[in-house]
């Protein structure tokens, strides 16, 4: 009888090191996928009306080789205040240049007649983006980790100044951005509210900033009928704003804050004072 308990006990050890060993097979094939992912990039398009049907920029970026290019013109665009006439059309050549290497691989080994006829091509497409009265961005998007520093690039403002120079001083360029999800994402709950606005500025954040009038200015912008209300939310704490998305299920959500690296830098926070679910302790 001993043994028989035995033998059933060393079998249950072993079924349960072996869902162990597929756990651990599973989770590093997953960490493989994602970092093979990662290593490859993204396509991001710029989609815009050339006149005659649809025209498209495209280039492939890499999260961690890209965000140090996202911090700088942060940088640029929260100063833009200081932006003189002849400073915007350095910008807007400095942002071309940028642009060719990101849209033609290989540059360095291309000849200078080559180099010059791709310029004129990209070139006149930017003329034509400047002209089109509204500009697409599209970035993919499967999950958190990828595309992320795509999602932080101030994409608005830079192809503000990046077509500067092709526009008259009342010729205005909308730029909306569409994050394009893969197939098979399922659909969410029909909406209850068109608009979620929520406020994020605790603490000293709300004496430094202005946050609740953006988000009447967007509640107004997306919701000019009264009768489709909208929710504002302030300075809500994570149960709180996970209770009231599921309560209201809104069509969008704008959050109104500020990134933890602006907290850094501002020293209302330390990279230790910042807890797991991404909330700051203040």
């Amino acid at each position: 009888m001993k043994k028989a308990n035995t033998t059933g006990a060393k079998k249950k050890r072993t079924q349960s090191r072996q869902l162990s060993t597929s756990k651990v097979q599973l989770a590093s094939k997953s960490a493989v996928h994602r970092d093979r992912q990662v290593a490859k990039g993204y396509l991001v398009t710029v989609r815009y009306r050339d006149g005659v049907g649809l025209s498209e920029i495209q280039f492939r970026l890499n999260d961690h080789q890209f965000y140090p290019i996202v911090q700088e013109w942060r940088y640029v665009v929260a100063n833009r205040r200081r932006i003189t006439h002849e400073s915007r059309l350095k910008l807007s050549r400095d942002i071309f240049a940028r642009l060719v290497l990101l849209v033609f691989s290989g540059w360095e080994t291309r000849s200078k007649g080559e180099k010059r006829n791709l310029e004129e091509q990209l070139r006149l497409k930017v003329k034509l983006l400047a002209k089109s009265g509204v500009a697409e961005v599209e970035i993919p998007f499967e999950n958190e980790t990828v595309g992320w520093a795509a999602r932080l690039f101030p994409w608005e403002q830079v192809i503000g100044l990046l077509t500067r120079p092709y526009r008259g001083e009342n010729e205005p360029l909308s730029v909306v951005r569409f994050l394009k999800r893969f197939e098979g994402d399922s659909k969410g709950p029909a909406s209850r509210s068109p608009l979620m606005a929520v406020c994020s500025a605790p603490g000293e954040l709300n004496k430094m900033f202005d946050l609740l009038s953006e988000c009447r200015m967007v509640a107004t912008a997306l919701c000019p009928d009264m009768d489709q209300k909208s929710v504002t939310l302030r300075d809500p704490d994570a149960e709180t704003l996970a209770a009231r998305l599921k309560e209201a299920q809104p069509a969008v959500v704008h959050f109104a804050g500020v990134d933890s690296n602006s907290l850094k830098s501002l020293e209302l926070v330390e990279v230790a004072g910042l807890c797991r679910r991404g909330c700051v302790r203040f």
